[in-house]
């Protein structure tokens, strides 16, 4: 008899210590936090310019997406470039 009271005080104690904030599945999933101001320093020379070659809407998403991120994580956007069949975006 104890241990249901005990685990339902627990229970109650886990949910009160920890704030609630709405946050929709994309925000959760896809959370691009700004790095270590020292990593992303070095980080930014990796990804400075971003290579296109596709038409594709697919591709075209992903990118969009990666610049997300690189704005995200390291403050800055990748220059784009198009190369072969592929345009910049």
């Amino acid at each position: 008899m104890r241990l249901p009271r005990l685990l339902f005080a627990l229970s109650i104690l886990a949910s009160l210590s920890a704030p609630s904030r709405a946050e929709d599945g994309y925000q959760l999933w896809l959370r691009y936090r700004p790095l270590d101001p020292t990593l992303a320093t070095q980080d930014r020379a990796h990804a400075a310019r971003l290579t296109i070659d596709s038409k594709d809407p697919r591709v075209a998403a992903a990118a969009s997406e990666l610049d997300r991120a690189f704005a995200g994580m390291l403050g800055a956007v990748a220059a784009r470039d198009g190369i072969g069949g592929g345009d910049q975006w």
